[in-house]
């Protein structure tokens, strides 16, 4: 049972079933009047105050069905209601007024009822645009009592945070709900501070993500926008922890001053590592550049933290655990250490990741793209088109599941990590406990993102028309490869004819010069050197015609039947000079 059963139960308490009707006057109705308006508004304030520090509360992450429940209940107990049309100038009037007082109620709980569908299309996957269409035409301004207040700033507050990514015009509404809540008197101090609190915070926020200072106008003067401090301490907590990953200076302070002794208790102490303390250390250590291993420890940590039962809870786990990973897929992207082979089974590690928690975070496709378009430039330096298609194509597959997870991430006003239900509460002195989904993740800017993602678009554009070249370019060189082949091969077909021609030549000789020979000798000695003569002759013309059509390429290819070659040469002419002094 939520809270919004003590408003259903006050509501009919104090209003019975024709509770005008049974209204005893007295003889002086104009005294009595405002008593009884009096009752009805003193419930706008009950209602408005209980209503208000459920939805603050984020009492319906917890318990949603009930809370539902409760509002649907609410809404036909207050639909059954048949007001008076016939009776006294007096019931008439305080009919009137109960019948906007009712209006009232039945817009705050529709308005309820729609944040709780914002919640499910963030957190739960839930379609938002066939969510009902709110039937109550009453005016904010025509609301009676406080409950004009929870439609004004509550409620908006709650969903401005639900959809809290960057607007440059969401400041300046900001801003102008912020002064309009601090001019209003008839708001409890409790609530309107933890409203102006929640104001502050999410424009602080939002002012650290805008390029410059905002300037604005408020009655005519010009305002620069500029963040305040905050009524609670842990609210200040949340604002150092979002300066010390976001604000460059405030993180090198911290590592300077903080970061050895948070370290030292993740190495000794680590059961009083919070998840906060995680994410910080994390950002210390991809500052520090080349620490991969002791984010996996910050990892393995994180995996051994107790996961909540509700879906907000687990959802939430999801988003960190996505978040370290990414940290750490991140910081190994940042060197040119890390190899292709390593970088793909890393990026679709990452996948399996989103696919397992149903989370597409778009921070890793992004490195992924910003290191493939690196390797592609490295290749075309290199002039090395080996492994260009793989990364061509990988480069395509990779952009478009980052335009999908940024149009994702859109839709849900995605934060880069948030914590758990409880952990994301801050509770005041007066005992009212705030919910601060968005804790101190920083709004996204998806004009930057869409921007980046047209880069990348352009890029790509570029590689396929690279692509084209190097195609044109790999087939030119390979007709070139061929051409200088055809020749080496005419080349070749030339000298083997030589060689061949030389060989036939040769032995056609020797063979007539034999038969000269042999019809000229006396004795068969010198027959013998007469014919070793002539063929020590014709081997060494076969020689200088292997010389003459040998290239380079035969020596270095062929250098031990060269050097035979040569030697061979050298003994022939021995021979001869020898055969020369034996005629003699």
């Amino acid at each position: 049972m939520s809270s919004i059963a003590d408003c259903i139960n006050e509501y009919r308490n104090k209003f019975e079933e024709d509770w005008i009707c049974n209204i005893s006057w007295s003889e002086n109705p104009d005294g009595d009047l405002p008593i009884h308006i009096a009752k009805i508004m003193e419930y706008s304030a009950f209602c408005f105050r209980i209503l208000s520090i459920s939805m603050l509360s984020g009492e319906y992450v917890n318990d949603k069905q009930s809370v539902r429940r409760e509002l649907n209940e609410f809404m036909r107990l207050i639909n059954d209601h048949e007001y008076i049309s016939e009776g006294t100038n007096y019931e008439k009037l305080l009919s009137e007024n109960f019948n906007s007082l009712d209006r009232s109620i039945i817009k705050c709980l529709e308005l309820y009822s729609y944040l709780i569908c914002v919640y499910e299309n963030k957190y739960e996957g839930e379609s938002i645009s066939s969510f009902f269409i709110s039937h109550e035409d009453i005016y904010t301004s025509s609301m009676i009592g406080q409950l004009k207040y929870f439609a004004e700033f509550v409620q908006p507050i709650c969903k401005i945070e639900y959809n809290l990514s960057y607007q440059d015009s969401l400041i300046s509404d900001l801003f102008y709900m912020s002064k309009s809540l601090s001019g209003t008197n008839d708001i409890p101090d409790d609530i309107k501070t933890i409203l102006i609190d929640k104001v502050s915070f999410l424009l602080f926020k939002l002012q650290h993500v805008k390029d410059n200072k905002t300037i604005v106008y408020y009655d005519s003067i010009r305002i620069e926008i500029r963040n305040e401090d905050f009524n609670s301490e842990k609210l200040e907590e949340l604002k150092n922890k979002f300066n010390h990953l976001f604000n460059e200076d405030e993180l090198n302070n911290f590592i300077s001053n903080n970061f050895s002794s948070l370290e030292y208790r993740l190495n000794n102490d680590s059961g009083n590592i919070s998840v906060s303390d995680m994410i910080t250390l994390t950002k210390c250590y991809q500052k520090l550049s080349g620490r991969e291993d002791k984010i996996q420890k910050v990892i393995d940590l994180f995996q051994t933290t107790p996961v909540g039962t509700s879906r907000y809870d687990i959802y939430s786990y999801n988003v960190l655990k996505n978040y370290f990973y990414n940290s750490l897929f991140s910081e190994e992207l940042k060197g040119d250490s890390i190899e292709l082979e390593d970088f793909f089974n890393d990026y679709h590690y990452i996948l399996s990741i989103q696919r397992e928690t149903d989370i597409k975070n778009f921070h890793p496709h992004l490195k992924a793209l910003e290191y493939i378009k690196r390797r592609i430039s490295e290749v075309i330096d290199s002039e090395d088109f080996s492994s260009y298609d793989n990364l061509f194509n990988q480069f395509a597959q990779v952009l478009r599941i980052f335009k999908n997870s940024i149009d994702w991430c859109s839709r849900r006003a995605f934060y880069a990590f948030q914590l758990s239900y409880n952990d994301s509460l801050i509770t005041y002195d007066s005992g009212i406990s705030v919910f601060y989904p968005s804790s101190f993740s920083r709004p996204l800017r998806y004009d930057k993102l869409r921007e980046q993602l047209s880069e990348f678009e352009r890029d790509y554009d570029i590689f396929c028309a690279q692509k084209e070249l190097i195609t044109e370019r790999i087939n030119i060189s390979q007709i070139k490869s061929d051409v200088e082949n055809a020749k080496k091969m005419i080349v070749e077909t030339k000298k083997d004819s030589v060689k061949i021609l030389g060989a036939f030549t040769t032995v056609v000789t020797f063979l007539f010069g034999s038969i000269d020979v042999f019809a000229k000798t006396k004795d068969f000695k010198e027959t013998l050197l007469a014919s070793l003569g002539l063929g020590m002759v014709l081997y060494l013309f076969c020689t200088i015609i292997y010389y003459f059509v040998a290239t380079e390429e035969d020596y270095d290819q062929r250098p031990v039947r060269s050097h035979l070659i040569f030697w061979s040469m050298v003994l022939a002419l021995l021979i001869i000079v020898i055969f020369f002094f034996n005629l003699k």
